[in-house]
């Protein structure tokens, strides 16, 4: 019969034998496994990299058409145009719309309404002006133009406010009252048509035509084409005295008067009318280069 003890030997030894054999199998296996796994990856690593360096160059050429379209958005965006929402008698939207982009340059995106609105404020024909974005690409705009009165040495207008400006058409301008000369400051020269203004009764003889020269003193032309010289002194005295010689003719006369020189204590030259206009002004001319004031 077995004891204990010889059990129990034979418990613990067979044991042993058994787990070295295992051991050995299991590291046979794993490292078959292993190897595999390797092989595996390594042959599995290449196409997954050809792969991957194909989605990253895709990436890339599809980046190109995307900074493409920003340049092209950046273009569009300063494609705007301006649109008037106001009476516009003297300025087209398309020449206030080359007056901005020249002093701002900017793109609609970025666009500043107030500075818009200042800028057009610096325009020649314009008093007032009020600015806002319509999207996607226009600029409206509501503006005032100064309204011309006067025509300053061919050179400048006068609006009826008293401003004065100088705008690029003057020429389209010379139906205009001109006022021509210097007579100390712009006041005083609006102030002596004033008063001229208020001698003369009725339109036919408005005022087309004031000079000032230092050396003959003021000269009136009238709507009836008539010239008025009257100096530097006694001027309302002066006027009077035309209108009183006026009365004394009937209006065939009147119609032939070239001038009126009243440039005298009492009384007054009168010139007429000869038959060619050129003659009529080369003798009114000459009439004012000689007489005395």
């Amino acid at each position: 019969m077995m004891t204990k003890n010889k059990r129990r030997m034979a418990t613990t030894v067979e044991p042993k034998g058994q787990t070295k054999a295992g051991k050995a199998l299991a590291f046979v296996a794993s490292f078959c496994v292993l190897s595999s796994v390797i092989v595996g990856i390594y042959f599995g690593y290449a196409p997954l990299l050809s792969w991957w360096e194909s989605v990253e160059f895709q990436v890339v050429a599809d980046a190109q058409p995307t900074v493409e379209a920003e340049e092209s958005s950046e273009t569009d965006d300063r494609n705007w145009k301006v649109a008037i929402d106001s009476d516009a008698q003297y300025v087209a939207a398309i020449e206030l719309e080359e007056f901005l982009k020249e002093k701002l340059g900017d793109g609609f995106f970025g666009l500043d309404v107030n500075e818009a609105a200042e800028v057009l404020m610096s325009h020649p024909w314009i008093k007032t002006a009020v600015a806002r974005k319509v999207w996607p690409e226009t600029l409206l705009v509501e503006i005032s133009e100064h309204e011309p009165w006067l025509n300053l040495n061919n050179k400048r207008l006068i609006s009826l406010q008293g401003t004065v400006f100088e705008p690029d058409n003057i020429a389209l301008f010379g139906h205009l009252p001109l006022l021509e000369g210097e007579f100390g400051e712009l006041k005083d020269l609006l102030d002596m048509y004033h008063f001229f203004s208020e001698q003369i009764p009725s339109t036919e003889f408005e005022i087309r035509h004031l000079q000032f020269k230092a050396e003959n003193g003021w000269a009136i032309t009238l709507a009836n084409g008539v010239h008025l010289y009257l100096g530097n002194q006694q001027l309302t005295e002066r006027m009077e005295r035309f209108f009183a010689l006026l009365k004394e003719m009937n209006k065939h006369q009147q119609q032939k008067i070239a001038y009126v020189d009243l440039r005298y204590q009492s009384g007054a030259a009168i010139g007429w009318q000869e038959e060619s206009s050129m003659t009529r002004v080369a003798k009114a001319n000459k009439f004012i280069a000689t007489e005395a004031i």
